[in-house]
Order: C-alpha cells, then structure tokens, then sequence
C-alpha cells in the first residue's frame, strides 16, 4: 500500500481507534465507505479531541503517534536505516513484525497494520 490518505485512514480506524460517525459534523457527506468527507476533500475528525485525521503515513511526527500508540499496548519498537528504513514491532509473547519501506512513517505504518493483523 502507499503513503497517502487511505492509508492514513485505515490506520486512524484500525490502530488508533478512531471511529467514523457522519454525526458530528454538519454539512458533511459520507464517501462509498461511510466516511465521513468534506469539500475539501478532508476526512472526518477524531470524535474525542475533534483532531484532524494525521498524515501519519507522510509525517514522522503523526507516524510517532502511532508508535505511542503501540507502546501503550505493550509493544517493542525499533525503528532504522540500512538502505531502507524498518520498523519491527515485537511483543512479549514472541511475536514479532518487520517491515521495510522507502520512508519511516510509511514503515511504522504498514508495520503497525500488520502487527494488528489487517491486510495491507
């Protein structure tokens, strides 16, 4: 999968546990998938602290976010450079993911995907 918005919404549903609800916000339409859109072709914010969606798979700052996340339920996480960058998510329990991509964010991001078992 590549970096960019779907990417950034699939983790923003699956990692950090956002839900979609086309309540919240007035004058906005739901996309194919029930999302909630914008005219501006924004997608809908975060129901608790009303945040805008984070580019977390192009902004290493919104990637941390992500990694914070992970942390908090208990994971291991390296992240580097060798050629590519990587990101391995390892628990306790002996299981361990990596991934390699072309930037950190898009890294952390299909490597948390796959640590949460969603297809990418």
């Amino acid at each position: 999968m590549k970096t960019g918005r779907e990417l950034d919404i699939l983790v923003a549903e699956k990692v950090m546990g956002w839900v979609v609800d086309g309540d919240i916000i007035e004058n906005a339409d739901l996309d194919e998938q029930g999302r909630c859109t914008f005219p501006s072709g924004d997608f809908l914010m975060n129901k608790e602290t009303r945040e805008p969606l984070p580019n977390y798979s192009t902004n290493i700052a919104d990637a941390w976010k992500v990694l914070e996340k992970l942390i908090q339920l208990g994971a291991e996480i390296n992240v580097g450079f060798y050629k590519q960058w990587d990101c391995s998510i390892d628990y306790p329990i002996g299981c361990n993911w990596l991934v390699q991509a072309e930037t950190a964010p898009l890294a952390i991001c299909l490597a948390a995907l796959k640590a949460l078992g969603v297809e990418v």
